[in-house]
């Protein structure tokens, strides 16, 4: 596994030395370090005041061929889908923390659009939200509603 190392200098003025680290090989979030802090590994840390949700990164390893009716994970931060044709009634799966992020990437052809059901049973706010082929679409989950909010 080879890690690779990030400094944010917005954060590194508010909080002190912070870095982020990534496996280079999966893209999946290392650790998230906060100096003189404490150290948060994928979970739910609260050290000195400081709370930090879940570090997530990476992207879905492969684009799903997604049908209607089909369940879009997002386990990883960015979340692949292919779909062969136009498909509806899409669902984005739950979030797991406050203010979670996901970018949905459709890299099927233009014409394979993917469009959400209503928020009742998507969990996507707006409810028919299409992500066209080519085109991506990024959401924020709030956890006093509990939905996906496009961004």
């Amino acid at each position: 596994m080879t890690l690779q190392s990030y400094s944010n200098p917005s954060l590194v003025d508010i909080y002190g030395a912070v870095s982020v680290s990534k496996d280079n090989n999966t893209g999946q979030a290392g650790n998230l370090t906060v100096e003189g802090t404490g150290t948060v590994s994928s979970g739910l840390v609260v050290t000195s005041g400081i709370t930090v949700d879940t570090v997530q990164g990476g992207q879905s390893a492969t684009a799903v061929v997604l049908a209607t009716s089909g369940t879009i994970s997002t386990a990883a931060r960015i979340s692949r889908i292919a779909p062969t044709a136009a498909v509806t009634s899409c669902v984005l799966q739950s979030g797991t923390a406050a203010g979670q992020t996901v970018i949905v990437v459709n890299e099927g052809v233009a014409g394979s659009s993917a469009t959400f059901a209503a928020s009742a049973s998507s969990l996507v706010a707006l409810g028919a939200v299409v992500v066209s082929g080519l085109k991506s679409t990024q959401f924020v989950w709030d956890t006093s509603t509990n939905l996906w909010y496009g961004a």
